[in-house]
């Protein structure tokens, strides 16, 4: 019987284990995506926690993105003289071109925003050893174009939520969503050395251009984790016995029996 008393309880003890398991925590999350070109920005806004759900026991906030940063520059030399003199300076362009983004909380206050930096340069030079411009109205130039892409970048991150509370993630009626912002800041930094001058003094025509742009997309993703509300029944009704007590109390049974039949 002692070795009876020994199996009950090990079948009792597995099926403890077995509700208990069944009992775990949920997840559920919400997403929303955004597209940000060159210098602009996005708000963005996730649900906040349900508490009709259950029972809040973490929180975590992260997102995954990607951009592009483009840089050009472009240098034009040219020679226009009123004389039969000449000048054969080079004429470069230089163009360096910084893109900031940033993605933090509005609302709750309290979270460190990330922040994410790239930098490009593009330069070149242009000469023009044209021998035939002398009259005044021939003129010859010679230009320079270069382009930087910077393309597919990954950029995937969490925040850190530890200033905050769980409660500053419940839903109220005042306060049902978390309020995000996304920023793109785009900075250009411009070198034009156009040193052609004609006998009086006038610049020959020698000009540079520059430009930037910039592409970022992504998404913010927040995942609540949860203990489900339990619903106690009412003192009137009787909860239907769910099938793994059945079970459990068909191989006591059979368990009792058998060592009833040896002893």
């Amino acid at each position: 019987m002692k070795y009876l008393t020994k199996e009950l309880m090990s079948l009792v003890c597995g099926l403890m284990l077995m509700m208990s398991s069944s009992a775990s925590a949920s997840l559920i999350e919400y997403s929303t995506n955004f597209v940000i070109q060159n210098e602009h920005h996005r708000d963005l806004t996730l649900n906040r926690f349900d508490s009709s759900l259950g029972k809040l026991t973490d929180v975590s906030i992260s997102f995954s993105s990607n951009f592009n940063h483009w840089v050009t520059t472009s240098a034009t030399d040219s020679i226009k003289n009123f004389t039969d003199f000449h000048y054969y300076n080079n004429t470069s362009a230089k163009a360096t071109g910084e893109l900031e983004l940033e993605i933090g909380f509005l609302d709750p206050f309290g979270v460190t925003k990330q922040t994410k930096s790239d930098k490009n340069i593009a330069s070149c030079s242009a000469r023009n050893n044209d021998l035939t411009a002398t009259s005044n109205s021939s003129q010859s130039t010679v230009k320079c174009d270069q382009s930087v892409n910077d393309l597919n970048n990954w950029w995937s991150e969490s925040f850190d939520l530890s200033a905050l509370a769980l409660d500053d993630f419940l839903f109220t009626d005042i306060d049902q969503f978390l309020n995000f912002r996304a920023l793109s800041d785009l900075n250009l930094t411009r070198n034009c050395d156009s040193g052609d001058k004609d006998d009086f003094g006038t610049r020959a025509g020698d000009s540079c251009s520059h430009g930037q742009r910039a592409y970022w997309e992504g998404y913010v993703t927040v995942s609540y984790t949860y203990d489900e509300r339990v619903v106690e029944p009412k003192p009137s009704e009787v909860p239907e016995p769910s099938t793994l007590a059945i079970f459990s109390l068909g191989m006591m049974g059979l368990v009792s029996r058998r060592f009833k039949k040896q002893y």
